[in-house]
């Protein structure tokens, strides 16, 4: 740990913070094992330096994972690398590093690199986690993060779940029910924070270029929609992040009553991920709860949530009584005989 004299005032706050969240999130277990997704930047070094410090006294088991995704040039993938390794040694946590190749993923996929590269990182980070026998994946999005992520939201259309933003707590996406679970700490931290805190600890994180890529919807966001709206609302990041907080309440009591109008309207569901929906009992109900059961279905069917446009034509596909609607993630949506089946295809 670093001579008590680096740490400040604002520091020694900032940490009890990010304690309190993650307790709020994960309740206080002792023993939990925690495997901190670490990239060599400065947000998940204040996520790692802040949870060794109270990972004593809560009896926290932490590792450290690091995922290199072939993207950048080697010189700054080898930076980030070192500058994760170094920290963990430091601060005497084991680490583990992984490479993934993200360009594929993403054409195989058919997706962006971005989310690519993400869904990569993910999947990396869960086999870690397997490895590591953790029950939790933390991982250092910020204040600042939440509220790009709520006006990407935005832009693109999104409802209620895309305004909800990021959760505290949710499962690995793409990751099975019995999986670690995705923590995020620093939703309540703002960018600059993280970075005194690194400050505080005498850490160097690595920047990296593409943060300030314009070409990338985010950044955009980050470098020319949110200090706009700064100049309206000085507070917009916190605002935006207030927004999330009470968008997810609402999605939460939503999820709920969703749950309990799938159970409603289930026929015929058989294992293997096959579900079946019983089609006048889904014109019952409400059009705005029926959007919401038939994106559940498609989820309990193992698909990612469809996009509107896929949401649409499943709704249509009730209303009209026959067809079928292919989904994301391989998932068929075919109405036969008052019934709705939704399965993977091969």
């Amino acid at each position: 740990m670093p001579p008590r004299a680096a740490w400040t005032r604002q520091s020694r706050s900032l940490v009890q913070r990010i304690e309190r969240a993650t307790i709020r999130a994960i309740g206080e277990r002792s023993g939990a094992r925690i495997l901190v997704g670490v990239s060599g930047g400065p947000d998940s070094a204040a996520l790692l330096i802040a949870l060794r410090e109270r990972s004593e006294r809560l009896g926290w088991q932490l590792a450290a994972g690091h995922v290199d995704h072939g993207i950048a040039r080697p010189a700054l993938r080898a930076a980030f690398a070192s500058a994760a390794e170094g920290l963990a040694e430091r601060l005497a946590i084991p680490f583990v590093c992984t490479a993934v190749d993200a360009r594929a993923e993403a054409e195989r996929e058919g997706a962006g690199l971005e989310a690519g590269a993400r869904r990569a990182r993910y999947r990396a980070l869960e086999r870690i986690a397997r490895e590591e026998d953790a029950a939790y994946v933390a991982v250092g999005h910020t204040m600042n993060d939440q509220a790009e992520t709520v006006l990407m939201h935005l832009v693109r259309g999104s409802g209620l779940d895309g305004l909800a933003g990021m959760e505290p707590l949710t499962a690995l996406p793409g990751a099975g029910a019995n999986a670690a679970r995705l923590l995020r700490p620093l939703l309540g931290v703002r960018r600059s924070q993280a970075l005194d805190l690194c400050r505080a600890w005498r850490v160097s994180p690595v920047d990296d270029p593409a943060n300030i890529d314009r070409r990338f919807t985010r950044n955009r966001i980050r470098h020319e929609i949110l200090p706009a709206l700064a100049a309206i609302n000085p507070r917009i990041v916190e605002a935006l992040a207030r927004t999330a907080r009470e968008a997810t309440s609402d999605r939460r009591t939503l999820d709920e009553l969703t749950a309990t109008a799938l159970e409603q309207v289930a026929a015929g569901s058989g294992g293997g991920g096959v579900v079946g929906l019983d089609t006048e009992a889904l014109r019952a109900l409400a059009p705005g709860l029926r959007a919401r059961v038939l994106r559940a279905a498609v989820a309990a069917a193992g698909g990612p949530p469809p996009s509107a446009e896929r949401t649409e034509a499943l709704l249509h596909l009730v209303e009209r009584g026959s067809g079928q609607v292919q989904c994301e993630g391989l998932i068929e949506a075919t109405l036969r005989r008052d019934r709705v089946r939704l399965a993977k295809t091969t």
